[in-house]
């Protein structure tokens, strides 16, 4: 491997040292075999210039990938020619490194008040109990889809009502305590030791979330008038309600990032305005200037 190596046969190397073995590696293979191989997969790394890749920049913006979609395939790239690098196979500056990306602000702030939440509980258990099952306990534990779906029956401990957690984008691990209904409906469930908790009719895990949410959230209407993807119900809103009615029952946001799995404060400082402590006490901090 050197400068004369294609960006193809580095992609390789480093999927066989370092990306097979990342929480969401075909995630990671997808974005490389549709949008970056086709464009420099056979190029060599010494001709891939900031210039180039400039270019093919504005094109992924033009098409229909999202802004973040756009941060993380041109961010794949930067991570290849940083491996290079740091294993001493190239010894240029990384041409991805100067590619300049706003980074769009989509944190969802949208969480469900209680009679909504239990509205929506109370619908998909009418339509699929599988869909209700995985939806109470993100809602009830903050867990993500992913998470949710790849729980297995050896990580629930029933005795002492907690699960323990494998962060989907960390890979690291957390205790999470099961509030009762969420233990109950554990209890109900026919759970086998080494297999997924939640499976298709064909024995294996489910990959995604059922359409019938989607479809029981736009026949409540929760989503009507709603035109911001941001404020949008989508299952991640689960999550967001878990934490948002912690922190509103005077949970502390470090207690709340523990739950969530949040790897800084940062992450979980966007529930702030929901403390009533933070809120208080910034306002009455005003009576010491103002005299009137």
């Amino acid at each position: 491997m050197d400068e004369n190596s294609t960006f193809n046969a580095a992609w390789e190397l480093i999927w066989e040292l370092k990306f097979q073995f990342l929480a969401k590696p075909e995630t990671e293979k997808g974005r490389y075999v549709k949008y970056i191989m086709p464009f420099i997969g056979d190029v060599a790394l010494r001709d891939i210039t900031p210039f180039m890749l400039e270019k093919w920049k504005v094109q992924l913006q033009k098409s229909d990938l999202s802004p973040y979609s756009v941060i993380q395939v041109v961010g794949l790239v930067r991570r290849v020619f940083n491996s290079l690098i740091d294993w001493e196979l190239f010894d240029k500056r990384n041409p991805a490194s100067r590619i300049k990306l706003r980074r769009p602000d989509n944190k969802r702030y949208r969480f469900l008040e209680e009679k909504e939440a239990n509205s929506l509980l109370r619908e998909l258990k009418e339509h699929s109990l599988q869909t209700w099952q995985i939806a109470l306990l993100s809602l009830s534990t903050g867990t993500r889809a992913g998470e949710v779906l790849s729980l297995t029956g050896n990580r629930i401990d029933l005795p002492n009502k907690l699960i323990r957690i494998v962060d989907s984008k960390t890979e690291k691990n957390r205790i999470i305590y099961l509030p009762k209904v969420a233990e109950q409906m554990l209890r109900d469930m026919e759970l086998k030791k080494n297999l997924p908790i939640f499976r298709g009719k064909n024995g294996l895990a489910i990959k995604r979330v059922s359409r019938t949410f989607p479809r029981v959230v736009e026949m409540l209407g929760l989503n009507d008038g709603v035109t911001d993807p941001r404020e949008k119900v989508v299952f991640h809103t689960l999550r967001h309600t878990f934490a948002s009615w912690l922190v509103q029952n005077d949970v502390s946001l470090h207690v709340v990032g523990e739950l969530l799995g949040h790897s800084t404060l940062e992450m979980t400082r966007r529930y702030a305005h929901l403390d009533k402590e933070i809120r208080t006490s910034s306002i009455i901090a005003l009576d010491a200037y103002i005299d009137a």
